[in-house]
């Protein structure tokens, strides 16, 4: 019945490759503590309480990965927190190849992320209230297990047990709604509660993000781009010309050629989604970021 609701979100996170100062980094902190288990209030995300530090909440998404008390699964802070404590926390054993069955296969983080994006639980948190989405049904309260089809209340048609905001077990979850994607994104356009992380240059190694040049010697258009990007180069002494290498957000090259002055990039077939593109002569590395629609 959903299946004409299910949306690819286009929202992709990497781990971090370089620190808030600059500095190479595997994203991934590990940190050594005397704390046995950790509850809600957050000193997980302090140094001074055993915890760690959250990093530029304007430009990385902070995941913490603990033994939670209580058994407590996870939480996340809404858009619009304070900077300090802005991320996801999440039992380390609800990961994939976790113990905590039935959940253990990451859902825990799936759906705490999706609380950092701005989405409600899909009941509202009342009983049959608003989750601020218009294509998620109206249910009562949140379903657990693996309920069958259709479980009706509310005088809906059937809850929409298996989306991510919904607490079944992690087998049984598989989609966030097309709303759900548009109120997500909301969050990286202008002037949106996250916009800073589509710019971010956590996820670029310092040695590729290394600029001589500025992104103004570089003419890229259109962008965002369907079929092909085109490039205007500066000059340039190398005698094979500009080396130009498509990266997409986890770092994986997508594409390189080579170009002298004009170039075009066939990005056809490429996924929908942002990408990193640069630019170098080996001497100088210009860099610069498309959209592919």
């Amino acid at each position: 019945m959903f299946a004409g609701l299910a949306a690819n979100t286009n929202v992709q996170f990497v781990l971090a490759k370089r620190t808030p100062t600059g500095a190479a980094t595997t994203g991934i902190v590990r940190k050594q503590t005397k704390v046995s288990s950790w509850s809600t209030n957050d000193a997980v995300k302090s140094s001074k309480r055993g915890g760690d530090d959250a990093w530029d909440a304007t430009k990385y998404l902070n995941l913490w990965v603990c033994n939670l008390g209580q058994g407590l699964l996870g939480y996340a802070q809404f858009p619009g927190g304070s900077p300090a404590t802005d991320g996801v926390v999440v039992l380390y054993s609800s990961l994939p190849g976790g113990t905590a069955k039935p959940y253990d296969k990451g859902r825990t983080a799936t759906h705490e992320v999706g609380h950092w994006l701005n989405l409600r639980h899909i009941w509202g948190d009342a009983s049959c209230g608003n989750d601020l989405v218009s294509d998620t049904p109206t249910q009562q309260t949140a379903n657990y297990g693996c309920p069958a089809f259709p479980h009706v209340t509310c005088n809906n048609q059937g809850d929409m047990s298996m989306n991510y905001m919904d607490y079944t077990d992690d087998a049984c979850m598989y989609m966030f709604s097309t709303g759900q994607a548009s109120r997500m994104n909301a969050l990286f356009a202008a002037g949106g509660a996250r916009a800073g992380l589509v710019t971010s240059q956590g996820g670029v190694a310092p040695r590729m993000a290394a600029t001589l040049g500025t992104t103004t010697d570089v003419a890229m258009y259109p962008n965002p781009a369907n079929n092909v990007l085109n490039l205007t180069l500066p000059a340039t002494k190398a005698d094979k010309g500009w080396t130009v290498t498509v990266y997409d957000l986890r770092g994986r090259e997508m594409k390189q050629a080579t170009y002298n002055g004009q170039g075009q990039v066939q990005v056809a077939q490429l996924p929908k989604g942002l990408y990193q593109m640069t630019v170098s002569d080996g001497q100088q590395t210009l860099r610069q970021r498309f959209e592919k629609q």
